[in-house]
């Protein structure tokens, strides 16, 4: 069991509401990180399998226009952790990265050869408009920020955006947590997009909340 779902010390950890975000009330980098998230076993993670499916799902509902015009797709895998789902990616002809917030995560995929690369998901310092898809699962309930990285995340990207979260979110082990999907609706108002889909969804792991967007250029 990986510390961060287990432990005491988290789960009995007060919190603070800052507008519609509700946090722990630690420090997310000395303690919620280190102490927990950084805590995790290194080994090659499940959802993998999940994060293949969610993609050829999306991949039914994407502008084949858009798609057929590019030489190749790039895609943007958010909060990688192994990097599985980026070499997946790789080694089915797209361009892809995965930006991962461990830097034990990190170490961990590069010596496996996988495309990954050290940054934090609301602060990344990549150009506007870098990826053609931007993706993460399971992501933002685990980020000192979710507002603050639903909006990286559509920065960053060209066309297309998913997000797959947990929602309400566990709020004994989720740094932010995410007590209704009125957060996206919100989010939604804020950027200029096409929604292609904003509600839960039948993963064959439960009804999990998606959000999948398309940019308005």
């Amino acid at each position: 069991m990986q510390k961060w779902k287990s432990d005491p010390a988290l789960y009995n950890a007060k919190t603070e509401q800052k507008g519609l975000q509700i946090n722990k009330k630690l420090d997310y980098d000395t303690t919620y990180r280190k102490e927990f998230l950084d805590c995790d076993p290194l080994r090659d993670w499940e959802s993998f399998d999940r994060c293949v499916w969610l993609w050829n799902w999306c991949m039914k509902h994407i502008d084949k226009h858009y798609v057929n015009e590019l030489d190749v797709i790039s895609v943007l895998d958010c909060g990688t952790k192994d990097a599985q789902f980026p070499e997946f990616l790789r080694e089915s002809g797209y361009l892809s990265l995965g930006l991962e917030y461990s830097e034990e995560y990190v170490r961990y995929a590069i010596n496996k050869g996988r495309p990954s690369q050290y940054g934090n998901v609301c602060e990344m310092e990549f150009e506007d408009e870098s990826f053609d898809f931007v993706f993460s699962h399971h992501l933002h309930g685990l980020t000192p920020d979710y507002m603050k990285a639903l909006h990286e995340m559509f920065r960053v990207s060209r066309k297309y955006m998913v997000a797959l979260n947990q929602v309400p979110g566990n709020k004994k082990k989720h740094f932010s947590y995410i007590d209704s999907s009125e957060i996206f609706d919100d989010f939604i108002k804020s950027i200029d997009c096409e929604v292609i889909y904003n509600d839960y969804l039948d993963t064959g792991q439960g009804n999990e909340y998606v959000i999948f967007l398309r940019k308005v250029v």
